[in-house]
């Protein structure tokens, strides 16, 4: 595929993002003889993460390995940067080309290099896509700093425990982002690699170069995905080398079941069309691994060769010191037969890190570690995709996560997906084990009400083919057998839930007092703490979800400052300030929805610093609160008398209490209490709802107690909302009416709380 971008013979021009004389350019036109491909200019250096932190030193750096002279004016990148090249801007044979993102402060990093251009927008984000004038692809880079992007290796101990973890040097530890071999697809995670030297090759070759390297193992596959004992199962893998002859590739599998597996068999993987490996010589290698009894864990990993010797493993991690702790690829043979209609999701383990993670759960303070178990992710639910309806995900992180419930049995877990081959379009999700049904009814009514919340919905989980819901004793079994998968608070809900405003900062609130460490005592109760965001009571207090490159926390700082008329801000002008960074009709459905549905899970609405979520857009700039937790609506079906609480516990918060109480915000909270109660919490409605969400897998009892807490809870409400005009005072009765011999008397009561702003007599206040 051509692109309209012009091009010049060898030899004609040698300059770079220059401005060419006119009558050169139509010299040079005149003696085109080549016209290149959108293979010929290629992306070949990234810096997005400068060690400094400084994102103005980021750049892109571009090839063209055509041997004529390209003029990329009208050029462009669309994603990842927002670029287009100025007019006249040459790139010479064999050339380099920077696009940095600020002129200057490239000129002072780089003082010695002439060929860039400048004026973007950082940071960089990990798709980068460039186009010709026409709007045709030139080359794309989906990039990512974990998965075949990163190297594993074992992390730091924490509370006596130690999990894998994602090392890229390019990540901000001073290297860039290089190509290795340019005659090959730079679309291959094994073809980059950070650069050798500290900050990069900025308009040089680079400093990974290389004309032969190991051969690139991508599309990594066994089948069946689930194989029962009397399945053998097919490795296979796509093998793209310099050469198509010489390669040697392997497989090396083994029996993992136990704490103490056997040494590796090596099995060769062929690809000439009689091994599962489709046809011959289509690049697609593959071997048979034998048949193995029920519940077998295979642990398996490849191998390749090519013609010079060069030797490349897959999947690569650094193997840990003192320990037989691997990160390969896994698979478990099992027999169990599933027919319900939940999602049924698998995590497989060796049994070494299994056990591990049991462990990590079981008592305090190991169970505050987030040391992460590699695993296998495998998940069927009946939709269809590109894939097929069931998903497998190699080498993702499993860890014990919560806040309360870390020492929960059955356990919650977290699973981290590497971003480099995303599920569902999500890098992670949350497997939550107490009151799962409560979570799936929040999320669907948050979502119903128009307030963003992540997903959730009930699955079937098995760990190493084993139903832990279904183990006898377990001290925490209230879930009715089913796990709450959450989608979790990231950079993919934001995208999702804010898609033409999706650049914002996301923080979430949480108190760490409750944990196995008492060192640990922050809590984000929206108190000032002064100007330093990297003071423990914010960074433990406020965790940052997205934009980790950037490192700003000055709208949070801001939005603190304003809330405790501080830093500047005046208590006389609360209410306009507040209005300015807090989108007030959005915190006050927030609040509405929690006190209707009497959340008891700690958070902003109920008077506790703890689990909820902040977003702030870069077009609309003015904070949301999200839900964060919500195993603890309508009772948990376990009463159907709701306890009457106030509608203002939230108050209990200082901060929060000043915002609920000030004149021009307080009807906001009482419309939409109304308004929710007269919609979708009338009893016909949410019956309704609760039937459709838990009827397949909740006992009726429990739903029926729901019913009955929620209409219950409506009527508590309601009588807490002044409706009617009402006037009294503490006068005297003579002969049935009030009487005062002073001058000025008195008078109270209530006004409707919706639409009053003012309440006269005689016309004076």
């Amino acid at each position: 595929m051509s692109y309209n971008c012009t091009t010049h013979p060898t030899g004609e021009h040698e300059r770079q993002a220059r401005f060419l004389p006119t009558p050169f350019l139509i010299a040079a036109f005149l003696l085109v003889r080549i016209a290149t491909t959108s293979a010929d200019v290629v992306i070949n250096e990234i810096m997005y993460h400068p060690v400094s932190g400084n994102l103005l030193e980021s750049y892109v750096e571009v090839r063209n390995k055509a041997a004529v002279a390209t003029n990329l004016s009208a050029c462009r990148f669309t994603k990842g940067i927002q670029f287009a090249f100025p007019t006249n801007t040459v790139l010479g044979p064999s050339a380099y080309l920077v696009i940095a993102a600020n002129g200057p402060a490239f000129a002072n990093k780089y003082p010695g290099v002439t060929n860039f251009v400048a004026g973007f927008s950082a940071p960089i984000s990990h798709d980068l896509r460039l186009e010709d004038s026409a709007g045709q692809l030139m080359n794309e880079v989906q990039y990512a700093d974990d998965g075949d992007w990163a190297i594993r290796r074992i992390g730091p101990v924490t509370y006596g425990h130690q999990g894998w973890e994602w090392f890229a040097a390019q990540d901000g530890f001073g290297p860039s982002l290089e190509l290795i071999n340019s005659a090959m697809p730079n679309s291959y995670a094994h073809n980059w690699g950070p650069s050798s030297v500290p900050n990069g090759t900025p308009g040089q070759p680079n400093s990974i170069a290389q004309t032969n390297a190991a051969p690139f193992i991508t599309a990594v596959a066994h089948a069946p995905v689930v194989p029962q004992p009397t399945d053998v199962v097919t490795v296979s893998a796509r093998i793209i080398d310099e050469h198509t002859n010489g390669l040697v590739v392997s497989v090396f599998y083994r029996n993992a079941t136990s704490t103490n597996p056997p040494p590796f068999t090596s099995v060769p993987m062929y690809d000439d069309g009689a091994h599962g490996d489709g046809l011959s010589s289509d690049g697609i290698f593959a071997a048979i691994i034998p048949a193995a009894p029920d519940a077998t864990v295979i642990e398996f990993y490849l191998q390749a060769q090519d013609l010079e010797g060069h030797a490349r493993t897959f999947p690569s991690f650094t193997l840990p010191t003192n320990s037989q702790r691997t990160a390969n690829l896994l698979y478990q043979v099992d027999s169990g037969q599933y027919a319900a209609s939940q999602p049924l999701y698998r995590l497989v383990m060796t049994e070494m890190e299994r056990a591990e993670l049991y462990l990590i759960g079981r008592k305090c303070p190991e169970e505050d570690s987030d040391a992460q178990m590699n695993a296998t992710w495998i998940t069927s639910d009946g939709i269809s995709s590109g894939e097929g309806p069931t998903l497998v995900r190699y080498n993702v992180g499993v860890r014990n996560r919560g806040h309360g419930s870390r020492s929960s049995n059955p356990n919650n877990y977290h699973v981290n997906i590497p971003s480099d081959r995303l599920w569902k379009k999500q890098a992670g999700i949350n497997l939550n084990s107490q009151y799962a049904y409560s979570q799936v009814l929040g999320s669907a009514i948050f979502r119903r009400l128009g307030v963003p919340m992540t997903d959730s919905r009930a699955v079937q989980l098995r760990i190493n083919s084993t139903n832990i819901m279904s183990l006898p004793g377990l001290p925490d079994n209230n879930s009715f057998g089913s796990y709450a998968a959450n989608e979790q608070y990231n950079n993919d809900f934001v995208q999702r839930s804010f898609p033409l405003d999706d650049k914002g900062n996301s923080y979430r609130g949480i108190r760490d007092q409750f944990l196995c460490d008492s060192s640990l005592n922050s809590v984000a109760d929206l108190t000032w703490h002064g100007n330093n965001y990297a003071v423990a009571v914010y960074t433990n207090g406020y965790f940052k979800q997205n934009n980790f490159t950037q490192n700003d926390w000055s709208d949070l700082i801001d939005l603190l400052a304003v809330l405790n008329s501080t830093n500047g801000f005046a208590a006389s002008n609360y209410a306009t300030d507040v209005q300015r960074r807090v989108n007030v009709e959005q915190w006050m459905q927030y609040m509405a929805a929690n006190t209707l549905l009497d959340n008891t899970e700690t958070c902003l609405a109920n008077g506790a610093g703890d689990d909820y979520a902040l977003y702030r857009g870069t077009n609309d700039t003015r904070f949301i609160v999200l839900p964060y937790d919500l195993d603890g609506e309508m009772g948990l079906g376990l009463t159907p008398i709701p306890p009457r609480h106030s509608i203002f516990r939230m108050n209990t918060l200082p901060v929060i209490d000043r915002f609920m109480k000030t004149p021009q915000f307080a009807p906001l909270y009482y419309k939409w209490l109304k308004a929710y109660a007269d919609s979708t919490f009338v009893p016909a409605h949410m019956n309704l709802l609760l039937d459709q969400l838990l009827n397949s897998y909740v006992p009726q009892g429990t739903i029926d107690n729901m019913k009955a807490f929620n209409a219950a809870q409506l009527t508590n409400v309601l009588a807490q909302i002044p409706l009617a005009l009402t006037v009294s005072n503490s006068l005297p009765l003579q002969n049935g009416f009030p009487r005062t011999t002073t001058p000025t008397v008195t008078l109270f009561g209530t006004a409707n709380a919706i639409d009053t702003r003012a309440v006269l007599v005689n016309g004076s206040t």
